[in-house]
């Protein structure tokens, strides 16, 4: 449900951030390294150092603004 709109905004916001995705499947450990609880999770790093995190999947409008607001 989640992947169309962070595409999106990875695709928008190219060249001002980096979005990464990672299958908690597939690499526990680093689910287990950033504490993830539930998936969806979104967490925002600024030089390594965690600004937000926010779990749940949400409207794209809402996603768009949470990460204008961190990031």
């Amino acid at each position: 449900m989640m992947h169309p709109i962070v595409e999106a905004l990875a695709r928008r916001r190219s060249g001002e951030l980096m979005v990464i995705q990672v299958n908690t499947d597939i690499y526990p450990d680093i689910a287990s390294a950033f504490r993830i609880q539930g998936v969806p999770t979104f967490v925002v790093l600024h030089k390594g150092t965690e600004r937000a995190r926010t779990s749940g999947a949400m409207a794209e409008t809402d996603f768009s603004f949470w990460v204008a607001s961190v990031a």
